[in-house]
């Protein structure tokens, strides 16, 4: 049984795309990229049809986080 798009939308933080793994700005996106790919088959599974959902990259070295959180709220 699919479920309508909720109301409320969905943030998801992508935290740490920062270390020595992820120098490179393509690295990052590609790692975001394949957290987007789990999260929507996460909905699709649960039967959410059309999510709203954002995504935004953190780190602890910069104000990331605080962006991302103020951009939340």
């Amino acid at each position: 049984m699919a479920v309508q798009r909720p109301d409320l939308p969905l943030d998801v933080l992508v935290h740490k795309l920062d270390g020595d793994l992820f120098q490179r700005t393509d690295q990052r996106m590609d790692q975001q990229g394949a957290v987007q790919q789990v999260v929507q088959q996460a909905m699709a599974e649960a039967g959410v049809m059309d999510p709203v959902v954002a995504f935004h990259q953190t780190s602890v070295y910069n104000h990331s986080v605080f962006e991302a959180v103020s951009r939340i709220v």
